[in-house]
């Protein structure tokens, strides 16, 4: 018996240090589908940022349809997600953003930031654009739970793309601000066209190099919305068109959708 007990503890052991090693790794994108070709030629676009809190509405009822709905009645190209579940438990074991790009017939991309034995959990991306590549990284996470930035090259024409990152930062504010640090530096370094969003769990410090393309829209909480925490960054050569909240009780978030021009 104790033999017995003895090997159980061994293979908790082995499974917590394994998922522990998994969550602190520098993980890579899990680029899943990519099939849906290239509309016409186009230099305006329309994306959004959406934290779907895993298909919970805010009367409490997992309803990853609703979201599908919201998503395609707003016309978005491209859609940031955070708080994605990958065969969790909680929501019925659903892959869901490769169920929501089935519904909508999109390009899709999942960066994890916390990964289970059960399933996986973090931020995608959902493109009517084909996707050429894509990489996770892990952020500085010293007092919450893991955090990651998904970054993902979409092709928009035969001689035109745009780097799209999405993130969901620490409610920590130590956190919070070496992530931002850390997004600066990799956001730095690209060269192409590039769109930052996601929640960032606060109305960030203008003392970083990179200034909110939109502000005054609320998004949290969806059923009062007072703060303005889903947010857009953007390089030079992008002009906001149009920005706009779309109400919604699919989340305990407000998507934010913008319209966007990209100089040739």
């Amino acid at each position: 018996m104790k033999k017995y007990s003895a090997v159980l503890i061994i293979v908790v052991i082995i499974v917590i240090v394994t998922v522990y090693m998994l969550n602190i790794s520098n993980k890579s994108a899990v680029l899943v589908s990519s099939n849906i070709t290239t509309r016409e030629s186009t230099s305006s676009i329309k994306i959004m940022t959406y934290n779907i809190q895993h298909g919970r509405g805010i009367n409490g009822k997992l309803a990853l349809d609703r979201i599908a709905g919201v998503i395609k009645d707003s016309g978005a190209d491209i859609v940031g997600l955070n708080e994605v579940d990958q065969r969790q438990k909680r929501s019925n074991f659903v892959d869901q953003v490769a169920y929501l790009a089935e519904r909508l017939d999109m390009n899709y991309v999942f960066g994890p930031t916390l990964k289970g034995i059960s399933g996986n959990y973090g931020n995608a991306i959902l493109s009517r654009f084909p996707i050429e590549s894509a990489e996770n990284y892990l952020l500085t996470s010293k007092n919450s739970e893991a955090r990651a930035l998904l970054t993902t090259e979409v092709n928009l024409s035969a001689n035109k793309s745009i780097t799209v990152f999405v993130t969901h930062l620490s409610i920590e504010q130590q956190d919070r601000k070496q992530q931002m640090e850390e997004i600066e530096d990799y956001i730095s370094q690209e060269k192409d066209s590039y769109i930052l969003m996601g929640d960032f769990n606060k109305i960030l410090d203008l003392s970083f190099g990179l200034t909110p393309l939109i502000s005054g829209l609320k998004s949290f909480p969806a059923d009062l919305p007072s703060e303005e925490i889903d947010l857009f960054f953007a390089s030079q050569d992008i002009t906001l068109k149009e920005a706009k909240i779309i109400n919604t009780k699919a989340s305990d978030h407000l998507p934010v959708v913008i319209d966007i021009d990209i100089t040739a």
